[in-house]
């Protein structure tokens, strides 16, 4: 058997360290947030052909570790009520801070490069802007210039992490201790979701701001996501060791290239993307195999602490490259890539890092004590 299951709750693998980080998991999402940078790129600028179509589906796997990483929080023993206020405090000092840096320079930058000419700008857009409100369908979409190719339009996952995050894993630590509840929601919100998409999406898994009823199928993926997310660190608890981890680590890597590359693109494969994403949360949730090893490297760490802000500034950069009508070569696409690797950095030290710090410093003056440092509990031992 390659999945070696404990008979008793395991010790080693389900009471996760006080304030266990997936370093592993962290560098994985850095080169996600590249790979996206560089579809991007090509596809925003006309060259369609210089990359498949299913970097989109990076995505999908930002949501199921999001997923992941969160549920390692929720399983801990702090009361439902401190760990829900604490959850909120951090998410909002993690996102808002770097997302408003950026969309303000997008917005300056757009205005000079448009000789600053300026048009009225209804409470309401600067409303949806500001709250990350763009993908949530309680307001109204972006109108035309504001969204789309813009770190803006992009930010509707963050709109998706930040509101759909609060509702949702509230909810999962509600009923984090009770099995048939659990199982039940996370079961719901992958099926009902899955099912509308499959039923009605004008463009397979490529979607995000077109709506369904009220709901943007963009949170429709992130229910996906995070359900899928959830359910991994759930198996990641129960199961003790992964054996042959280098050969699961690389043959699903070949597996997904095969998939999304060398076979063609396949509008239905989109679909598998949940799976997939989660094959490599769980598998490289170990660190076992070589693979994981080699991104537990210093340079792979780096592009994970930067990787926020490399999803976020890459369209401002790909702006300027247009605007200056810089050729689509390998040369060019390196500077590119050094530049948003660059203000990604400097984004991160002068305002992520301490905007996180500072919500943590908030946190721990709570009665509940600091979320990261109480061990995580084994749900399973809890089940009945």
């Amino acid at each position: 058997m390659i999945l070696v299951i404990a008979k008793q709750p395991p010790t080693d693998r389900v009471a996760s360290p006080p304030g266990k980080r997936f370093a592993v998991l962290d560098a994985s999402r850095g080169l996600l947030a590249l790979l996206v940078a560089l579809g991007h790129l090509a596809y925003w600028t006309g060259n369609n052909d210089s990359l498949p179509l299913s970097f989109i589906l990076a995505v999908d796997v930002f949501f199921i570790l999001s997923g992941f990483v969160i549920a390692n929080s929720i399983f801990r023993g702090n009361r439902i009520s401190e760990w829900i206020g604490q959850f909120a405090v951090r998410r909002v000092f993690r996102i808002f801070p770097g997302y408003l840096v950026v969309a303000l320079i997008s917005a300056m930058l757009g205005l000079a490069l448009r000789g600053f000419q300026w048009a009225p700008v209804p409470l309401a857009v600067l409303a949806n802007v500001a709250l990350l409100l763009q993908n949530t369908g309680i307001m109204p979409g972006l109108p035309q210039g504001w969204g789309g190719q813009t770190a803006i339009g992009i930010a509707w996952t963050l709109s998706v992490e930040i509101w759909l995050g609060l509702v949702f894993f509230s909810a999962v630590a509600l009923v984090r201790f009770r099995l048939r509840w659990l199982l039940t929601l996370l079961i719901c919100s992958i099926s009902l979701p899955g099912l509308i998409i499959v039923s009605f999406s004008p463009s397979f898994m490529n979607v995000h701001y077109a709506t369904f009823g009220f709901v943007t199928f963009g949170v429709l993926r992130g229910f996906i996501g995070f359900s899928t997310g959830v359910l991994c660190y759930l198996a990641y608890q129960r199961i003790r060791s992964l054996r042959f981890a280098t050969l699961l680590e690389v043959g699903l890597i070949v597996l997904i290239i095969w998939t999304y590359v060398f076979s063609g693109w396949a509008s239905w494969t989109q679909y598998l993307a949940p799976v997939y994403g989660a094959g490599l949360i769980f598998i490289y949730a170990y660190e076992a195999g070589i693979v994981s090893r080699l991104l537990r490297l210093p340079m792979f760490q780096l592009m994970g602490a930067w990787s926020f802000g490399i999803y976020i500034c890459h369209p401002i950069f790909i702006d300027l490259y247009k605007r200056l009508e810089v050729v689509y070569a390998p040369v060019q696409i390196a500077i590119y890539v050094i530049t948003v690797v660059l203000f990604a950095a400097a984004l991160h030290a002068v305002v992520e890092r301490p905007m996180i710090r500072l919500g943590a410093r908030i946190t721990r003056k709570g009665r509940g004590g600091d979320i990261d440092n109480v061990p995580a509990q084994n749900t399973w031992a809890k089940l009945p």
